[in-house]
């Protein structure tokens, strides 16, 4: 009977020791698995860094690093994103140019001959004070007639006789305030103006350059009043004055110069608008 006892008490014995052991080598385990787990994370994290030595110039670079996918810019457009065109509005009246009322053309883009009579003018006011476009030949150009202080000019744009290139002005001096008279468009014109007690009478043409064509005088000092042309060898008739005056201006069909002139202000003004 105490035999009995005594073994079952061994065998009770032999499994405690048993289970103590088969508990201690499970717990073992246990953390012998979990220090492996941690150490392998900690490998992985490891070898997913790129190692820097703050005091090396370079730096290690891991193999098989995964470059991560960069995302789009703001203003592209992902595939999954649908386009979609603004509302039109058939309604939208397209914006018209506002109207820009026309300038008056500054003195650089003026034609040359405005330009030249108007620096003409403005140089001469102090000797005239009235200025005139008018039509002395054919062409599209008038030319500048200016006058007072008792004497009168005609100007006229031509090109240099010596280069043919270069447009100048050609002038023609004349006595007497005003004393013009002119054959529009022919191309010839007339000074009168009284001259130590008789009245004098030139007839000019103007071609390339002024030429004077007749000289003549009338004396109404004496009466019956004489008359002369040219050298003054002797008296003619009246008829016969008048009619060689004929000859080279149609008498009848004379203008005053000066019927249109201006002072220095308005002709400016109106030379850039004629």
């Amino acid at each position: 009977m105490v035999r009995k006892i005594a073994i079952t008490a061994i065998a009770i014995l032999l499994s405690v020791l048993l289970v103590f052991v088969i508990v201690r080598y499970s717990r073992n385990l246990l953390q012998q698995g979990e220090q492996d787990t941690i150490s392998g994370a900690q490998t992985e994290i490891t070898t997913g860094l790129v190692a820097t030595d703050p005091t090396s110039t370079s730096a290690i670079i891991p193999d098989n690093t995964t470059v991560p996918e960069t995302k789009p810019q703001a203003t592209e457009i992902l595939p999954t994103q649908e386009t979609t065109e603004p509302p039109k509005n058939e309604n939208v009246v397209a914006p018209t140019t506002p109207h820009v009322p026309p300038t008056q053309p500054a003195a650089q883009e003026l034609p040359q001959w405005k330009q030249m009579y108007i620096g003409q003018a403005t140089v001469w006011r102090t000797r005239y004070d009235h200025f005139a476009l008018v039509y002395i030949d054919g062409d599209d150009i008038p030319e500048l007639y200016m006058y007072g202080n008792n004497q009168s000019e005609l100007c006229a744009y031509r090109s240099d006789t010596v280069n043919p290139q270069k447009k100048v002005l050609i002038s023609q001096r004349m006595n007497g305030m005003g004393g013009g008279n002119y054959h529009k468009m022919s191309g010839k014109f007339l000074n009168v103006y009284a001259e130590d007690g008789y009245l004098a009478m030139y007839v000019y043409e103007l071609t390339d350059i002024f030429r004077q064509t007749f000289y003549g005088r009338e004396d109404k000092s004496i009466n019956p009043p004489a008359y002369y042309i040219g050298s003054y060898t002797g008296a003619v008739s009246e008829e016969e004055f008048k009619n060689t005056v004929n000859q080279y201006i149609d008498t009848t069909k004379t203008e005053f110069l000066h019927q249109n002139a201006l002072t220095l202000d308005a002709f400016v003004e109106y030379v850039k608008n004629f």
